[in-house]
């Protein structure tokens, strides 16, 4: 069942912006405001107000090459599409403050050129093995293994407890903590992707700790299930997240107007400012991302 408003996802030229589908957070929250969710199947809305079920449709140009590998990944696709499996240890709040999520808390000691970070706890991955320090340490080494660009300022990471990690900065500068804990502390499975011989086996496979598990994903779809296990109670309120990968905008554009999506990622500004003319249509963005030129996802 469709209702409401279709959703507008667009990114301008150095802007920063943060979408939300369903109910979206900088914090964790058991009972976090929501617009009315659209969606394929019908959904309810409960005692809280929230609108709970159906599955968002989300349409883009855009293509993605390791959604199931971050450490490998360069480009913002990527992290996008695979943002409602793949969590941070942190995120930035509406005022561009960073935040614990998969952490706990954390402490930088400027002094000691070290990120003390202590982990939320009875957190799993989505093939059942835990998120404890152990597997932060190898997520981190797998960074540094792809020689990714969020690790420059990281000489090495250390377990100091089953959930205490400790990073060992070799510099430091105003982006160390952005770079550590968000664009370079999302978490995979790193046994999956050991299991799953490495990259081969888990470019098109996202294995993380989020609400939603992937199901399946090729060059033309990406189709997830909401995660019953997820460890915020009550998250997430949506059945599914479905994606739909075309070679161009146009056909993107068809695909919105014909009502087989809900939302629209990264129309040309032209479109986008089209959309928003005729009405039916709103915008999703807002300035509080933690990418540098981009923006964040929040599925739960």
């Amino acid at each position: 069942m469709r209702k409401g408003k279709k959703f507008l996802a667009f990114v301008l030229a150095a802007a920063m912006m943060t979408i939300t589908a369903a109910c979206g957070s900088s914090e964790p929250s058991t009972n976090t405001p929501t617009d009315s969710t659209t969606g394929q199947e019908q959904s309810t809305e409960a005692a809280d107000g929230i609108s709970k079920g159906g599955v968002m449709t989300i349409v883009s140009k855009a293509d993605f090459i390791y959604a199931g590998c971050p450490q490998a990944s360069t480009q913002s696709h990527d992290w996008i599409m695979s943002a409602p499996a793949i969590e941070s240890l942190g995120r930035r709040d509406e005022k561009g403050a960073i935040k614990p999520w998969l952490a706990e808390s954390y402490d930088l000691d400027e002094e000691a050129m070290t990120i003390s970070i202590k982990l939320r706890e009875g957190i799993t991955y989505h093939d059942g093995s835990p998120f404890n320090a152990e597997s932060v340490v190898a997520n981190y080494n797998l960074y540094q293994e792809y020689a990714n660009a969020n690790e420059a300022d990281l000489d090495y990471a250390e377990a100091t407890g089953e959930y205490e990690v400790l990073l060992h900065l070799k510099s430091l500068n105003g982006s160390t903590e952005t770079m550590l804990l968000c664009d370079g502390g999302r978490m995979i499975s790193v046994d999956y992707y050991n299991a799953n011989k490495g990259l081969d086996g888990t470019s098109f496979m996202a294995i993380g700790t989020g609400p939603f598990k992937m199901l399946s994903a090729d060059d033309t779809s990406i189709s997830y299930k909401a995660n019953e296990d997820y460890w915020i109670e009550g998250q997430p309120h949506l059945d599914g997240i479905e994606w739909i990968l075309c070679a161009d905008e146009s056909t993107a554009m068809t695909i919105l107007k014909s009502g087989e999506a809900d939302a629209i990622y990264t129309p040309t500004t032209e479109d986008a400012r089209n959309l928003l003319d005729q009405g039916g249509f709103e915008n999703i963005g807002s300035g509080s991302a933690y990418y540098s030129s981009g923006f964040e996802i929040s599925f739960n």
